[in-house]
């Protein structure tokens, strides 16, 4: 539609042009010069435009200045020679009008045509079968054929042609025929309808090759119809001969001229009086002399004015007049008379053709006639409504009004009772008062616009122009009407769309092809913050953030350059700066040519959507970080989400962990794949037991699964009828539990043990130390003297015993020094190979490392009650690997119940491949008093006091073993660190000797104990005072003694330890020494909260060289 509007808009600016030019040189030169035939250019001009609406517009304006041109243009020449310039000028102007007007008409006519023989092909309306050569059955039949032979389709295909035959035997004839013709064979014959009713057809049949055997393709007319015509026209000629004699005096005796041709254009009759319009070539006129003879005769002998000058076009005028007969044409011979020639066609397609000399009528009605023919010329052959009424009742119309109102004829539209039946029932209350405005005088819009009914009913919109005429000596109305159906229907559309874009949700924007903004609809400014006028002739670029990667931009421009659609998601940046998300949709607008003129971006805001998708995002990453194992079932039961705890923790449970399956399936699977141990052996029970409490409680309960796995599980119930599953592993919680029972039991252990060791070891340390002063002290007999030592060694093994329980809880007080542990394993080996059996081979893997800060004794203690643990594991032999290397840890590899320092520490593991130990005997292996062996083998105190005395060095003890396999315990103490001096550490204790007198002040609450103690320093040669409690040993210190060393026990009655009471002497008598003594230090001064003095501890009970040699280093270290 745009390019036909194009198109019209130049060839009307090239035909103005050319108009003026024309009614510029009219005016210029002197009158009947240029005589206005030059505008049938501007008429002609006319085959370009695509539709034939402005050709009529072109013929009225050329008309309208020709006639103003005889009036306008400057006086010169023959009067009669320019009047008739200017007649034959608008002549040929219309003449023109109407040979573009045919022009476009064929076109239209070749379209429709074309049309038309495609709807025919489609509809096939022929009647055809396809039958079988052999036995002449039909096989398939149009529905034509059907209603030629009154049968259904149904019951005419499977029938043999012969029955439809009025004569049976002409069928296998005409089949031979038919097949034995290489081309299509035409027959006519005589058929019978079921009706038993006769017909006579044409057959054209044509033999084919169809699906492997021989067919005849027929095709059927029926022309019964078209004989008997043919039979009735015969005897019309019989009759028509019989009074052609008659019928030629008729014509004869007639006043007016007369003449019949035939079909053909050649005269069969005519009367004298037809004759004398033809004085010069009267002889000329017989039967058969052609028409177009005729009148080439007339017009080369001068008999027609009218043709003179203008002779062939004249004469083809006059032949397609003769040819469609409508109106009369009249014409002016050389002899002055006016002729008035009235054809009509008859039924048999001849001319009657009557003569009448008019020339007082023209003459009189010369000017007139010439006038109205030209304008009911143009009205006819309008493409514009056109109707003229008095008083709103209908007097004439044209075609194209009959047309656009869809009405059958002009009589229908003129029968209407009022031109107001021609408006839409609304739009008649107005009509009639612009009518009635207009009969008054007022002033009216010169056009307006109405919507019309049409016959059935339908709307048609006019654009309608009135004007008052007079029209056969009337005042009359006239209506010119255009149809703007079309029009209307597009602006209402166009407006749709304008309003839907103007109230659109989404962003709507048109920019030109190099992106500057020509539209924005308020959704866009309202999201941008700008107003249309800021964004006009602007570019989108403004909107962007940064954010959006530019080769996002990049693919944008390419897909929307070449042609395609772009959809894609941008963050953009409005006026005030806040960001925003959109979903845009571009691409370009094309012309006719396929060419872009424009883009159109449809946006849509998705700011919300991208907020609500980034909360998601962080609450499903924040759900997939956490260690619980939660997944969510919709109202049916089937699953939604599962997160990445639960999917590493149930991998092998994967296809129920999938959206979309069923909780009851992920039980079966979990039933094959990792049965709860109450489920075994009855899981059939356990499903339907899981399922009836499945969603019914959020109580948590706990499940043990066969792999090992404790969990802890609860489920909620959602609003909406979705279910929640959360669950814990707490498998590692379950064995730190047990871990922490089990160290809480050692350490409740322990604190007895510790208990029962310091009352031991005062009871020891009375015994000891009586002994002694019998054993120093002489006068005893041989046997005596065997009777002491026996009591001193049960004596010494008590105290072992004690050391052992303190050992374990961690009580015992260390020696630690420098030890370099490969040196003590090589001071071990021969006690080892003595010690182990000879049918345990006994290996070595040493490593040599830094230092380690120990307690010498008690490490070799450690490693030789490993090794007898070991052998004591492979009564039948083995080998024991000894093994030793640095290592670093880092706390993982111990179980959370266990305090790892991270650092570098010396290892010390010892391997059997004895019996092993089951995870039952495992976890019991450091307690107290526990063994397996039999009764007398063992203490129990082994491994007990290899756990304390790894605790109290600082540093760590685990087992691994395994049944019949063997097992392996792994000592690690911490290496010394580079900053210590080792050197300066390794050095060893000087030897003693005896007191010179110096006063010792012994601190002991047990009577029988405080009375060894000062005996057994009276005979180191020290002075020895005594006191029971804090409260004496103050009293003895401020009577002014002089006391060089205080001997304490740790822990006192009264209220102040021994530590304390230091603290408070040391603080009045700084050169006083002090020595502390305690068979149970489970106290502040081993646990680094008693005395900041700093004092040697000698642990209960204690020898005689023990107690020389802690003194002395007491007073002089």
């Amino acid at each position: 539609m745009n390019s036909e509007i194009r198109q019209e808009s130049k060839v009307a600016v090239l035909a103005g042009f050319v108009t003026a030019l024309i009614f510029a040189f009219d005016l210029a030169l002197p009158l009947g010069v240029a005589g206005g035939v030059p505008y049938i250019a501007v008429v002609l001009l006319g085959i370009w435009l695509p539709r034939g609406r402005l050709v009529i517009v072109f013929g009225l304006l050329t008309s309208l200045l020709t006639v103003l041109g005889y009036f306008l243009s400057p006086k010169g020449g023959i009067e009669w020679v320019v009047l008739t310039n200017r007649g034959l000028a608008l002549t040929l102007i219309w003449t023109a009008v109407i040979l573009v007007m045919r022009h476009k008409r064929t076109e239209l006519a070749l379209r429709q045509s074309e049309k038309l023989r495609s709807i025919i092909a489609d509809a096939a309306p022929s009647s055809m079968i396809i039958m079988r050569r052999s036995d002449g059955t039909i096989l398939a039949a149009n529905p034509a054929f059907a209603e030629l032979v009154a049968a259904p389709i149904a019951s005419v295909e499977g029938r043999r042609m012969a029955e439809f035959y009025w004569d049976p035997s002409e069928s296998e004839a005409v089949s031979r025929v038919a097949d034995d013709s290489d081309t299509p064979a035409s027959f006519e014959f005589e058929m019978r309808k079921t009706d038993a009713s006769k017909i006579v057809v044409e057959n054209t049949m044509r033999a084919l090759e169809f699906g492997g055997e021989r067919v005849l393709f027929g095709n059927f007319v029926d022309i019964t119809a078209r004989n008997e015509q043919a039979e009735q026209l015969l005897q019309s000629n019989a009759q028509l001969n019989n009074s052609l004699e008659t019928f030629r005096s008729a014509i004869e005796s007639m006043a007016g001229a007369f003449a019949l041709w035939d079909a053909n254009d050649a005269l069969v009759i005519c009367n004298q009086q037809f004759k004398t319009f033809y004085p010069s070539i009267a002889h000329m006129l017989v039967p058969g002399l052609v028409y177009e003879k005729l009148v080439r005769a007339s017009v080369g002998q001068g008999d027609v004015l009218d043709a003179v000058g203008r002779e062939e076009e004249w004469i083809q005028q006059r032949l397609d007049l003769h040819r469609n007969p409508s109106k009369p044409a009249v014409y002016k011979l050389a002899t002055g008379r006016w002729v008035q020639s009235s054809e009509q066609r008859t039924e048999e397609g001849g001319i009657i053709g009557v003569r009448t000399d008019i020339t007082d009528l023209q003459l009189a009605q010369e000017e007139l006639r010439a006038s109205e023919a030209n304008f009911r010329g143009s009205i006819e052959s309008s493409l514009y409504g056109f109707a003229i009424h008095d008083d709103l009742r209908p007097l004439y119309v044209n075609d194209a009004l009959v047309r656009m109102l869809k009405y059958d004829s002009r009589d229908e539209v003129l029968d209407l009772e009022s031109m107001s039946r021609m408006w839409a029932p609304g739009e008649r209350a107005r009509m009639e008062r612009l009518y009635q405005q207009r009969k008054s005088g007022e002033e009216i819009p010169l056009e307006y616009e109405v919507e019309g009914i049409c016959k059935d009913g339908s709307a048609i919109w006019f654009r309608i122009a009135a004007q008052f005429i007079t029209w056969e000596g009337e005042r009359m109305v006239s209506v010119t009407l255009s149809d703007i159906t079309a029009q209307k229907q597009a602006e209402e559309a166009q407006r749709k769309l304008s309003r839907a874009v103007e109230q659109s949700p989404v962003s709507v924007i048109i920019t030109d092809i190099n992106g500057a903004i020509e539209y924005a609809n308020p959704k866009f400014t309202e999201l941008s913050g700008y107003d249309l006028d800021e964004l006009r002739h602007g570019n989108p670029r403004v909107l962007k953030s940064g954010n959006t990667p530019q080769e996002v931009y990049e693919d944008l421009w390419q897909t929307i350059i070449r042609g395609d659609t772009w959809s894609g998601e941008l963050q953009n940046k409005a006026k005030g700066g806040n960001l925003f998300w959109e979903h845009a949709t571009i691409s370009g607008v094309t012309d006719e040519n396929g060419r872009i003129t424009n883009y159109i971006a449809v946006k849509e805001d998705i700011t919300e959507r991208k907020q609500a998708e980034e909360t998601q995002r962080r609450l499903m990453a924040t759900i997939d970080g956490v260690d619980e194992l939660i997944s969510i079932y919709d109202s049916d039961d089937r699953l939604v989400y599962a997160n990445q705890a639960l999917l590493d923790l149930d991998h092998q449970l994967i296809e129920a962990l999938r959206p979309g399956a069923t909780f009851e399936a992920r039980m079966q699977l979990l039933l094959e794949k990792k049965p709860p141990l109450d489920a075994i052996g009855r899981e059939a029970d356990w499903l339907k037991e899981r399922m009836s409490r499945h969603g019914v409680s959020d109580a948590s309960f706990e499940v043990t699964r066969s792999d090992g796995t404790t969990l802890s599980l609860r489920e909620q119930k959602m609003p909406d009828g979705s279910l929640a599953h959360i669950g814990s592993n707490i498998t590692d919680h379950k064995a730190i539990e047990g871990q922490l029972h089990q160290a809480q039991k050692l350490e409740a252990i322990g604190q007895l043990t510790g208990g029962i060791a310091h009352d031991f070891n005062n009871l020891l340390a009375i015994i000891m130390g009586n002994l002694q002063l019998l054993e120093y002290g002489g006068g005893l007999t041989g046997a005596n003297q065997e009777f002491l030592k026996e009591g001193l060694a049960a004596a010494k093994r008590g105290a072992d015993l004690t050391h052992r329980l303190l050992a374990f809880a961690r009580n015992q007080p260390l020696r630690p020094q420098v030890v370099r542990v490969n040196e003590v394993v090589d001071g071990l080996k021969e006690m080892l190979e003595r010690t182990l059996s000879a049918a345990i081979e006994l290996r070595y893997d040493l490593h040599d490392g830094r230092a380690v800060m120990a307690d010498m004794q008690q490490l070799e203690n450690a490693i030789l009650n490993l090794a007898i643990n070991a052998r004591d594991a492979m009564a039948q032999g083995g080998v024991l690997t000894l093994r030793t290397s640095e290592c670093r840890l880092d706390g993982s590899e111990f179980a959370l119940s266990q305090t790892v320092e991270p650092g570098e520490y010396y290892l010390i593991e010892i391997r059997d491949t004895g019996a092993g130990m089951d995870a039952e005997t495992l976890s019991k292996a450091f307690d107290p008093f526990f063994t397996t062996k039999a009764f007398g083998k063992g203490s129990g105190l082994g491994l007990s006091m290899v756990h304390g005395f790894a605790g109290q060095s600082n540093g760590h003890i685990t087992i691994d073993s395994t049944v019949s396999v063997g097992s392996t315990v792994r000592l690690y103490l911490p290496l010394i660190t580079a900053d210590v001096d080792v050197a300066a550490l390794e050095h060893t204790a000087p030897e003693w000797p005896l007191g010179e007198g110096e006063v010792v002040l012994v601190l002991e609450d047990e009577q029988d104990l405080l009375k060894t103690a000062v005996n057994l320093l009276e005979g180191l040669n020290y002075r020895a005072l005594q006191a029971r409690d804090a409260e004496e040993a103050l009293a003895v210190l401020n009577s002014g003694e002089t006391v060089h060393l205080l001997f304490s026990d740790v822990v006192l009655p009264g209220g102040l330890s021994g530590p304390e009471l230091a603290d408070k002497a040391h603080a009045k008598f700084p050169d006083l020494k002090v020595l502390y003594c305690s068979g149970y230090t489970d106290n502040m001064l081993v646990n680094g909260h008693g005395s900041k003095l700093q004092a040697r501890l000698l642990d209960k009970p204690y020898s005689l060289d023990e107690l020389a040699v802690a003194v002395r280093a007491a007073l002089y270290d």
